[in-house]
């Protein structure tokens, strides 16, 4: 599924442009997995869906997999039981998500020689970027909240 997304990704969603940005459902995707069945499958999905996206984008290879690792086990704070109930955590987290992805992108691109100035580029890029993500959760979360809900393993328990 994720290799899917990170095709529509680099394909379709390259095509949907909103406040110049396009949504990023590989992140959104690992957030969502992450909140929904813990941090261990948010950290696969990242490794999965961040090896799509490096083979099929120009920035240096492993780039993309190590933000969304780090999206991944930041989100995983998400699974304590204090923040388990907040219905907003969805959002709250795509949104913080897509600021620490772009973060870590940029500190790694600068890492490589290939820096680019912080502030306007946040300014720019990931703030726009967290506002499509934060919306596209919306549609993003329900259909993996929806898909869980029908796949996941069943308890079973005597009564």
């Amino acid at each position: 599924m994720l290799a899917l997304t990170g095709a529509l990704q680099s394909t379709v969603a390259a095509h949907v442009s909103v406040l110049g940005v396009c949504p990023n459902l590989v992140l959104l995707l690992t957030v969502s997995c992450t909140l929904l069945m813990g941090t261990r499958s948010g950290v696969i999905a990242a490794l999965a869906g961040g090896l799509v996206l490096d083979a099929l984008s120009g920035a240096p290879f492993g780039i993309s997999v190590i933000a969304l690792v780090v999206v991944a086990l930041i989100t995983g704070v998400g699974e304590m039981n204090l923040f388990g109930s907040i219905r907003l955590l969805p959002f709250l987290a795509a949104a913080l998500g897509t600021a620490i992805y772009h973060l870590v992108m940029l500190f790694l691109m600068g890492l490589g020689g290939d820096g680019l100035p912080w502030g306007p580029t946040m300014w720019r890029v990931g703030a726009p970027a967290m506002l499509v993500n934060t919306a596209t959760m919306l549609l993003v979360h329900g259909a993996s909240a929806w898909v869980y809900g029908r796949v996941r393993p069943r308890r079973v328990e005597w009564t």
